[in-house]
């Protein structure tokens, strides 16, 4: 199935008749959990994730006798009309997509059955080093979805190692008495889960190995959902706001003086064409709903508004000599450098909107409006072209909202989702690509 698990020839079959015979919305069945690798250390480390004191009540790990009704499971089968009922998978989760998928079924009333006649097998991390990396990575994984998740996108399971390392840490703080009681109690219940592990699986060897097993799955896991908890709510917070502000703002003041030369060429030449205004001032609706005036060179006929829609292809016939070359090249942005000085706009950010299009927002598409709008972004390098799509169009306004409107959304909430600095440096790089005639991968 991939580099760590495989199914029974079955599977399918299995999954499908049960789901057929049961009523269920998901179904799915037991994972064995072997070693990669055969050894003393690989087999603690399989037994570590298959045993309840490890992974809690996570039944498809631990298993049941008979079919039983379940949070989730792995590898699920599900009936079609599910994803009409509940919707798809989170596509901005880079993990836990299954978890957070199957939490919202159950919360819309569907029910997800384990079948222990079905059967898969993974294949564990076999030394030490790999084991707790991956177990961190998990544990901050545990929490990093609440970034981007209505309700709780996890089970109380994947939050108990949490709280077990905030205790270990506040009780270190506050009473190094009741730091060794609490670590105490723990070290006590590992052995006894070891011993009983040991029993049923007829390994001696894991009386010794598994305790620390137990320790190597649980400590990186909560300490790594503390850095977790951390990040979403910095996320959440939006503290990377500042640095972005003060990137903007620098980087558009020195824009402007380094460019002036430019910008006053640019402007004789549209004063010289026709004699009108410079620049086009627009009313656009910024974050929060709060609307400003947006620059850009003026690239149509005066009072263009009058004469035709707001959607433009390249052969509209308002657009100026000037105007086409400036357009073409998006040179007539360049005066928005200023609305970013000024903290209306952001150098990357979804495209503004006049008002009568935010309008038409859906409650999920107002997500946009809780950031700076600016002036470039995924959306702006996929739909550089957008005249070019209108072009030939007998209504470019209905052209552009069956065939750029809804892709355009969609990248503009994949932006407010993922956003971050780093993110940020990405778009403005693609979009420096992008107008060299460049391929760019998009989200």
């Amino acid at each position: 199935m991939d580099a760590h698990a495989r199914i029974a020839p079955d599977y399918a079959r299995k999954c499908v008749a049960t789901l057929t015979s049961s009523g269920a919305d998901n179904v799915g069945g037991i994972m064995h959990t072997v070693p990669a690798q055969d050894g003393t250390v690989a087999r603690a480390l399989a037994a570590a994730i298959s045993h309840p004191f490890g992974v809690g009540n996570s039944r498809f790990r631990t298993h049941s006798s008979e079919p039983i009704w379940v949070d989730t499971v792995f590898g699920g089968c599900y009936r079609r009309d599910v994803f009409d009922r509940v919707g798809y998978f989170n596509e901005d989760l880079s993990r836990g997509q299954d978890m957070e998928f199957n939490l919202r079924l159950r919360r819309a009333g569907g029910k997800i059955l384990l079948d222990p006649s079905i059967e898969s097998w993974y294949y564990s991390r076999s030394d030490m080093a790999s084991f707790l990396a991956h177990n961190w990575t998990n544990g901050v994984w545990a929490l990093m979805p609440f970034a981007w998740s209505e309700g709780a996108p996890v089970a109380f399971r994947h939050l108990v190692p949490m709280g077990f390392a905030f205790v270990l840490l506040a009780s270190l703080v506050l009473s190094p008495a009741l730091f060794a009681g609490i670590l105490g109690l723990y070290v006590g219940g590992a052995i006894i889960a070891s011993i009983h592990c040991a029993v049923v699986r007829r390994d001696a060897s894991l009386i010794l190995t598994l305790p620390i097993c137990f320790a190597a799955l649980h400590l990186p896991y909560g300490f790594g959902s503390l850095w977790g908890a951390l990040s979403v709510a910095a996320i959440k917070a939006h503290r990377v706001e500042l640095g972005k502000r003060l990137f903007d703002a620098f980087a558009a003041g020195a824009g402007v003086l380094l460019l002036s030369p430019f910008l006053l060429l640019v402007a004789i030449l549209i004063k010289w064409e026709d004699g009108g205004s410079i620049l086009y001032r627009g009313l656009r609706v910024g974050r929060g709903t709060r609307r400003f005036r947006i620059y850009k060179f003026r690239t149509m006929v005066m009072n263009a508004e009058s004469l035709g829609g707001t959607s433009t292809s390249d052969d509209d016939r308002r657009i100026t000599r000037v105007g086409a070359v400036l357009r073409r090249w998006k040179l007539d942005e360049l005066p928005q450098l200023w609305n970013v000085f000024t903290g209306d706009m952001s150098l990357v950010g979804p495209r503004p909107q006049v008002e009568h299009d935010v309008a038409k927002y859906t409650e999920e598409e107002k997500a946009i409006l809780g950031v700076r709008p600016g002036i470039t972004d995924w959306s702006s390098i996929k739909f550089r072209n957008e005249g070019e799509i209108l072009k030939d169009q007998p209504d470019p306004d209905q052209a552009y909202i069956d065939l750029i409107r809804p892709e355009k959304i969609r990248l503009q909430l994949h932006y407010v989702r993922n956003r971050s600095f780093v993110t940020d440096l990405k778009i403005l790089w693609a979009t420096f690509l992008a107008l060299a005639g460049r391929e760019v991968k998009l989200p």
